[in-house]
């Protein structure tokens, strides 16, 4: 049994930057406080918040409590943005605002109020309930609409004057299936494709991992629609690919004695994570006898 982690596995660019920022004001002993997932790994942010990051709840954050409460602390925007009214309430509150947004997903909000305030209508092709197309429709002011599969568009009554935005995190395969369909239907749209290009790589990544090894075992959060993603490309082209979040999950009937196994992640999951994994096949399945 042979075990190989992909070298090109690792977070994407705006992972890195919202846990640098948390951890960088953590290790100053400012006390950092947080609404929703930073991102989409639960792992990484449990560790976060045994080196002392906080969360803080809507409620709590809309409550009449004294507003020096929160005097010289942080608030933390999540890698998916944040509902502008929450940052405000923020504001009112008295914290200290730290934005750790995704550039990308901060391009589609820059996007959106451009066009918005042109008098254009936005269509953001993704899932409803995921923190970043909630922040996006929201920043569109009641001119927005989501579509989350091709049976959607017959519910909608299109204006032409409409720009069409992804969530950056979906298949740019879904995108284009969606966006080729409203094309097909409807005249004068305007298409930015927001998808994110780290993932397009990574896509590229793992089909050649999935190609080469007998087995994939893909780490990632289990709210990660981009580890869901890339798990069920790895699945077109490898049947013998996994997904897991812990490293306990993985049984024993998954692997051979002469596999080479690939370890690969999501865009929210650390190296830390894939060594961890790596660590416990090679403690707990090395020598397994399992044949079929």
């Amino acid at each position: 049994m042979k075990i190989f982690i992909e070298p090109k596995a690792k977070p994407c660019p705006g992972v890195v930057n919202a846990i640098s920022k948390a951890e960088e004001l953590l290790f100053r002993d400012k006390e950092v406080y947080l609404l929703g997932k930073l991102i989409h790994n639960q792992r990484e942010i449990d560790r976060l918040k045994e080196i002392g990051l906080k969360t803080i709840t809507r409620n709590k954050l809309f409550s009449n409590s004294d507003k020096k409460e929160y005097d010289d602390k942080y608030f933390l925007i999540r890698s998916h943005g944040e509902l502008e009214e929450n940052v405000q309430k923020a504001k009112e509150k008295k914290f200290n605002i730290v934005d750790a947004t995704c550039p990308i997903v901060q391009h589609s909000h820059e996007l959106i109020t451009k066009h918005i305030q042109e008098g254009w209508k936005i269509i953001i092709i993704g899932d409803k309930d995921h923190q970043e197309v909630n922040a996006l429709l929201a920043n569109a002011n009641g001119n927005g609409i989501v579509i989350s599969n091709t049976e959607e568009i017959k519910n909608h009554d299109f204006d032409n004057r409409s720009l069409i935005i992804a969530q950056t995190t979906i298949d740019p395969e879904f995108f284009s299936k969606v966006r080729k369909k409203l094309i097909s239907q409807f005249n004068d749209f305007k298409i930015i494709d927001t998808t994110c290009r780290f993932l397009h790589k990574r896509k590229k990544q793992i089909k050649k991992l999935a190609s080469m090894m007998d087995v994939v075992i893909l780490v990632g959060g289990k709210q990660s629609s981009n580890c869901k993603m890339l798990y069920e490309y790895a699945l077109k082209y490898n049947k013998r690919s996994y997904k897991i979040e812990r490293p306990e999950e993985i049984k024993k009937k998954w692997l051979k004695n002469n596999d080479n196994i690939g370890i690969t992640g999501g865009a929210s999951t650390p190296r830390w994570q894939l060594n961890e994994v790596k660590n416990y096949i090679e403690k707990n399945f090395k020598d397994t006898s399992h044949k079929g």
